[in-house]
C-alpha cells in the first residue's frame, strides 16, 4: 500500500479554544500517516507548513503530546508549499496547508494527497493608520489588484495623500500569497508582486497583505 500524503487547513479560531479539537485531529491523522500500531517507544511525527496554521497546531501539538506517550508530535513552519514538499518527500508525516492542493502538485508528487479540512479564515488587506486617517477607508478589488500589479503606485491616485504606495506581501511560497494571487490577481502563479518593494508594515504609507 503506497504512503498518503495528509494535509490540514486553516481555522479562525483562538488557538485556547480549539487546542482539543486540534488534538482529535492530530490523533486521526497520525493513526493514518504511521500505518501501524503504536510502539513501545515514542514516535516522532512531523508537522510542517503553513504558518498560518501554525499557531493552532502548536497548541494542539503541546495538549496531544501531554495526554499520550507512544507520539511526539514536532510542528515547524516554512510556508504551504514547503509542507507539501516535505511530505511528498517523506521530511514530515502531515502538511499544515492554507489552501487546497494544486494540480502542478499532484502532478510533481502524484496523486495521493488526503486533504483534512478544518475551517475556513479569511485575507484582508490592511492600509496604515496614517493612510486611513487621510481619507483612503475602503479599497475595491480592482484598486488592490491595481495597487499590487504596479499600475497604482500613489495614494493620492486613491484619494489619499501624495505619498508612494510602499507595499507589503507574504513569501514566495505561502498559501496565502497563492490565493491572493488566485482570487485578486487572477492568476495563481501571478509573480507580479515581486516587482514592487517590499518594506515594513509599520511604514508610514504602507498597504499590507494579512490572514
Amino acid at each position: 500500500m503506497e504512503p498518503a500524503f495528509h494535509t490540514i487547513a486553516a481555522l479562525p479560531e483562538p488557538v485556547d479554544c480549539l487546542s482539543k479539537l486540534i488534538s482529535v485531529l492530530l490523533i486521526a491523522l497520525i493513526a493514518g500517516a504511521s500505518g501501524c500500531t503504536p510502539a513501545l517507544s515514542k514516535e516522532t511525527v512531523a508537522v510542517s507548513g503553513s504558518t498560518t496554521v501554525l499557531p493552532l497546531a502548536e497548541g494542539g501539538a503541546e495538549v496531544f503530546n501531554g495526554q499520550q506517550s507512544q507520539y511526539q508530535v514536532m510542528v515547524t513552519g516554512g510556508g504551504t508549499g514547503v509542507g507539501m514538499k516535505n511530505i511528498a518527500q517523506g521530511t514530515s508525516e502531515i502538511c499544515m496547508a492554507s489552501r487546497e492542493v494544486t494540480a502542478d502538485e499532484i502532478s510533481q508528487f502524484g496523486d495521493q494527497f488526503q486533504e483534512r479540512l478544518i475551517g475556513y479564515d479569511g485575507i484582508i488587506i490592511g492600509v496604515s493608520k496614517e493612510i486611513y486617517d487621510a481619507g483612503v477607508t475602503a479599497l475595491t478589488k480592482d484598486q488592490v489588484k491595481k495597487i499590487y500589479s504596479g499600475e497604482t503606485r500613489n495614494w493620492k491616485e486613491l484619494g489619499g495623500p501624495d505619498e508612494e504606495i510602499l507595499v507589503v506581501a507574504r513569501e514566495m511560497g505561502s498559501g496565502t500569497r497563492d490565493t491572493f494571487n488566485e482570487d485578486i490577481m487572477a492568476d495563481k502563479k501571478a509573480e507580479r508582486l515581486t516587482r514592487r518593494p517590499r518594506r515594513p508594515a509599520c511604514e508610514p504609507w504602507a498597504a499590507a497583505m494579512r490572514r
